[in-house]
């Protein structure tokens, strides 16, 4: 499904987002050249962000969701550079409200598993000349897969009370409007 089709279809439809359609999107905003360096990074830059987001006092839930949204399009992107869907690593289509843990546990694991997604994508450029092997594709799969996890169950902890899905939109929306200005370099909005 194209941006301008996943667009049509949600307007005029109102269904909930689907994992893959997010994915669609992310990979249509993305501007970047070879594989995994890029979104690799930025998704240790942007969990980074997040976690700071929820040291801040009062934390600020607008701010989270943000945060949350942006891991999310890194993670789509990482998955998408090592040509797997969302869907695929997650075994479902649809983004979940998860059973809830306590957040202090998630802030532990988050970086934990973005840690293994650098740790892969290092290896396979330096050992494999950028080349993704099986093996460091379920390896990186599977930790995209619990980042995903723990950001459905961080979004919907008692703390915050929102949906990793209402993230992915709202992400979403701001990516469009961003590409449609075509601002999406750097010089987009809240910079």
């Amino acid at each position: 499904m194209t941006l301008d089709e996943y667009q049509q279809h949600s307007r005029h439809n109102g269904d909930n987002m689907l994992l893959n359609e997010y994915q669609t999107g992310a990979v249509s905003t993305a501007i970047y050249t070879g594989k995994l360096v890029y979104p690799t990074l930025g998704l240790c830059g942007e969990l980074g962000e997040l976690l700071e987001a929820m040291q801040s006092r009062p934390a600020s839930r607008d701010r989270i969701m943000k945060e949350a949204g942006d891991v999310l399009w890194y993670a789509a992107n990482v998955a998408a550079d090592i040509d797997m869907q969302l869907s695929d690593i997650m075994g479902r289509d649809v983004f979940v409200d998860d059973d809830e843990w306590y957040v202090a546990d998630i802030v532990v694991e988050l970086p934990l598993w973005t840690g293994q997604v650098a740790e892969n994508a290092k290896k396979i450029l330096r050992d494999n000349g950028g080349e993704v092997t099986a093996d460091r594709s379920k390896k990186i799969a599977e930790a995209l897969k619990n980042i995903i996890l723990l950001l459905e169950r961080l979004c919907g902890s008692c703390f915050f009370g929102f949906t990793l899905e209402e993230c992915a939109q709202l992400n979403y929306e701001k990516l469009t409007s961003r590409q449609e200005r075509g601002v999406l370099r750097g010089d987009g909005d809240n910079r």
